[in-house]
C-alpha cells in the first residue's frame, strides 16, 4: 500500500491544491442561499445576481443538496 509519506512534495502539493478548502464551500453554499432567497427561488435571477450561468447554478444545487427556491 502506497502511503502518502511515500510521495514527493510536490505531488501532494498539487492534490491539496486542486481541492476546494471546507470554507470556500460553505461560502458557495451560503452565496447560492442568498441568491436564491433575493430571488425568490427564480433561478435564473438567482444565477444572474452570483454572476453565473444558470448550469453552473444547477451544478451547486446539487452539489449541495438543495431543493425548491432554497429554503
Amino acid at each position: 500500500m502506497i502511503e502518502p509519506a511515500d510521495l514527493p512534495p510536490e505531488i501532494l502539493e498539487s492534490a491539496a491544491s486542486e481541492l476546494p478548502a471546507p470554507v470556500e464551500i460553505m461560502d458557495e453554499k451560503a452565496r447560492l442561499l442568498e441568491a436564491l432567497h433575493r430571488a425568490r427561488g427564480n433561478r435564473s435571477l438567482a444565477a444572474r445576481h452570483l454572476g453565473i450561468g444558470r448550469a453552473t447554478l444547477y451544478r451547486w444545487i446539487t452539489r449541495h443538496k438543495i431543493a425548491g427556491d432554497g429554503q
